[in-house]
């Protein structure tokens, strides 16, 4: 699956600023943020998705990723 941001639906003003042009730049930024953000859940996280699509890659992933924690 391919992720890519939306600049116009980044809604942090300051934080696209001059990346309007840049989309990969502006998607790095974002994947970043969440890679940050779900790794800091110390007694959890939830995650709201809109689309479908990502909602089932990432209940994958996440399936995924709990099983090879407890290899």
């Amino acid at each position: 699956m391919e992720l890519y941001a939306d600049y116009e639906e980044y809604k942090d003003r300051v934080g696209k600023r001059g990346l309007k042009s840049k989309p990969a730049q502006l998607t790095a930024l974002i994947k970043n943020i969440y890679i940050v953000l779900l790794s800091r859940g110390i007694k959890g996280c939830y995650v709201y998705c809109r689309n479908p699509e990502l909602q089932q890659y990432l209940q994958t992933r996440l399936k995924q990723v709990q099983r090879d924690d407890f290899r």
